[in-house]
């Protein structure tokens, strides 16, 4: 490659990475503050981008974080595939500590495969921990989960101005179905 050639390269190239970087980093911000207790606990996904690890969830899409020494959590998921099985996957996820219990952001590091990491940001928390929102910095997936299987249409509207304000559309995120109120999962170690 001739040497003028790459001279255009590098800074046509170093613009598009920090228009990348741009692009995760603003209109979206972490919550300040995640209180490990109360985020504890079943969380059901009420909406969320389609993405390829869900690709096979139809229904009943329930997460359980449970609480783990030194401020992390496991988590098991669970959701009801097209065939009516169910399947489940396991992982666990960790942010920075701003004592026992507290994290300093919602900015978690997850993983289903070690060494395999994703950052997952809690974006939106109600004040109560009724619902939460959760995203990649990147804006390719977020997620709406509640501790309840539905949620108001007015809280549902609240939400959706929130991610729109964060940098995403709520029109392209499916509502999930969960054919149970009473839809519970336990923990992992609890099987």
């Amino acid at each position: 490659m001739n040497i003028f050639l790459k001279l255009k390269l590098v800074p046509a190239l170093t613009l598009f990475a920090l228009s990348l970087l741009a692009a995760t980093v603003q209109g979206q911000q972490a919550v300040p503050q995640l209180d490990l207790a109360r985020y504890t606990g079943n969380w059901f996904e009420i909406a969320r981008t389609p993405n390829f690890w869900q690709r096979q969830c139809v229904a009943d899409v329930v997460t359980h974080y449970e609480l783990q020494p030194g401020d992390k959590f496991t988590i098991h998921n669970t959701c009801t595939k097209s065939n009516g099985k169910t399947t489940t996957g396991d992982g666990f996820t960790e942010g920075q500590s701003n004592g026992p219990g507290t994290l300093v952001s919602g900015k978690l590091r997850t993983s289903f495969l070690r060494p395999f990491y994703f950052d997952y940001w809690v974006i939106a928390l109600d004040p109560e921990y009724k619902w939460a929102v959760v995203a990649e910095p990147n804006r390719k997936n977020i997620w709406i989960i509640a501790r309840t299987p539905s949620i108001s249409p007015a809280t549902r509207t609240l939400i959706d101005q929130q991610i729109s304000h964060a940098g995403f559309d709520p029109k392209t995120l499916i509502n999930s179905i969960q054919t149970s109120a009473t839809t519970t999962i336990q923990s992992a170690s609890n099987h």
